[in-house]
């Protein structure tokens, strides 16, 4: 009896680091293959902003973006995210404006609410500015 029932543990735990093992190639798998693609693309006499956004999303998931800011041929990348259960982002999810001292961006939801707003200064893109 008690062998037999050492057997049913062992095999229980076997199967069970199994399933542990398998989930864990799975959720490598899953994390490795999301890749950005274009989402928008905004070129100026002085400066580039353009932006993309993960193509592997499901519903409900917040869409991880990136920002790419370039001004004075000074590049910076900035990465956050947006609730847009799932949907794909398009020219609804943005708005530029373009002021004396800076460019204001804000990220909208699927809604139209501003969830992010961002500033670029020129001032920090200046040749004076060395950062």
């Amino acid at each position: 009896m008690k062998i037999s029932k050492n057997k049913k543990i062992i095999k229980y735990f076997l199967r069970l680091c199994w399933l542990i093992i398998i989930s864990k190639i799975v959720m490598i798998k899953v994390v490795s293959s999301r890749e950005y693609k274009s989402w928008f693309y905004e070129n100026y006499e002085k400066y580039k902003i353009s932006a993309e956004q993960m193509t592997t999303i499901y519903p409900h998931e917040r869409t991880p973006i990136r920002i790419h800011v370039e001004i004075e041929n000074k590049k910076r990348v900035f990465e956050t995210h947006i609730d847009n259960n799932g949907r794909t982002l398009d020219e609804k999810n943005y708005n530029i404006e373009v002021f004396d001292e800076y460019i204001l961006l804000e990220i909208l939801d699927y809604d139209q609410n501003v969830k992010e707003i961002f500033r670029f200064y020129f001032s920090d893109y200046s040749r004076n500015n060395k950062g």
